[in-house]
Order: C-alpha cells, then sequence, then structure tokens
C-alpha cells in the first residue's frame, strides 16, 4: 500500500515539474507525522525527503543588530541550520540557541526554541506556507558567554521613522525643503539612537 503511494506521489510530483507548476505537499509531511508512526524509520524519512525537495523556507536570523536572510529546504536540519550561521557569524553551532519568534505572519506569545538538533525544519512548523520570502520566519539568536551561561535573547528593532520622500519634479523650492526636513531627521535620529527591546528566555 505504502509502495503505491509512494511511487504515485513521485509520479505526481514529477508530472508536476516537467510542467513547471509549483505545489504545496507540506500537508503530506504532518499527516506523515500523525498518523504513519507504524512506517519504518526508512520508509518515513523517504517520503519526508521526497516532499521536502526543493520546498525552500525563509528565515531572517536576528541577534542585536545583526541581521542574517537565509533560504533553505523544509527538510533541512537544525543542525545544518547553524553551521550556516557559524559560517557567518564565527559561532559553533553548540554555543548558539535559536528560538522561533515570528511564523505564519504573526508572532509567537510563547517562543519556541529549536533544541533538537537533529530535528528537520518542518517539524517545528517552519514549512514553506509558514515561511515565505514575502513574510519569512523571524528566528532569535542567542549565544553563549564566557562564563558558559547563555545571553538573554536580545533584538534591537528596525526603525519605524517615516524618511521623507522626495519631490516627484524638479521644483527648487521643493528640493530645498525636502533637504532640510531629511538632514534634521538624520541629525535627530543619530542622536537618539536605535532603541532596543530585551526579550528573556526561559
Amino acid at each position: 500500500m505504502y509502495d503505491v503511494y509512494l511511487k504515485s506521489t513521485q509520479m505526481i510530483m514529477t508530472e508536476f515539474a516537467q510542467k513547471n507548476i509549483l505545489i504545496d505537499l507540506s500537508f503530506i509531511k504532518h499527516i506523515k507525522l500523525d498518523s504513519m508512526e507504524d512506517l519504518g524509520d526508512d520508509t518515513q524519512q523517504e517520503i519526508c525527503d521526497m516532499l521536502s525537495k526543493n520546498v525552500d523556507v525563509y528565515l531572517v536570523i536576528r541577534r542585536k543588530k545583526m541581521t542574517l536572510y537565509l533560504d533553505m529546504p523544509e527538510s533541512t536540519q537544525v543542525i545544518k541550520l547553524k553551521k550556516m550561521i557559524e559560517a557567518i557569524f564565527k559561532v559553533q553551532p553548540q554555543d548558539q540557541r535559536l528560538f522561533i519568534m515570528f511564523l505564519n505572519n504573526g508572532h509567537l506569545d510563547e517562543y519556541k526554541e529549536l533544541s533538537d538538533s537533529t530535528a528537520q525544519l518542518f517539524q517545528y512548523g517552519l514549512i514553506s506556507s509558514a515561511a515565505m520570502v514575502t513574510n519569512p520566519a523571524i528566528i532569535g539568536l542567542a549565544i553563549r558567554q564566557e562564563d558558559g551561561s547563555f545571553e538573554s535573547l536580545e533584538v534591537t528593532p528596525y526603525s519605524n521613522t517615516e524618511w521623507p520622500m522626495p519631490p516627484n519634479d524638479d521644483d527648487l523650492e521643493k528640493c530645498v525643503a525636502y533637504n532640510e526636513k531629511y538632514a534634521k531627521m538624520l541629525e535627530e535620529f543619530l542622536e537618539k539612537g536605535p532603541s532596543k527591546r530585551t526579550l528573556k528566555t526561559k
């Protein structure tokens, strides 16, 4: 039965790929998790890998003022995500804690830690329909300090300053007014500095 299911799914995906049609089969992975426990580990992994192939999730890694944009397959293991972060931030995987802060176009009331390094992203809800390029998931990063403890999760919010728009014409008076207003706002912004929001983790 499952062999037929597997072959049928492969045929469907091949046909869609040939026609260059993108489909979201992430719901099948949830069926796998909820009702296919009787399958062997190898079969589960085969179905999972097949369905996750070329289905990407989009992530924004945040720590203090640092921002890192990443995209990767749903089937990516947490340890591989941490190694990508290591390549940029020079922090070893064992010295990282990752928390899902924003998912499915909404902030989480309680942040979810990616605590299992062997787990795949979709097992934490990081699927293509919830972490799209237009609304990526935000992952907070906390790193280990010199004393061995982990820092509190701290993220510096982006500026929400409404900067003036340049005039659409070449009117000299409008251009001068725009330059003066922009210079004044920039000066005030640099003097004040960006605000910080400290987010404590358990």
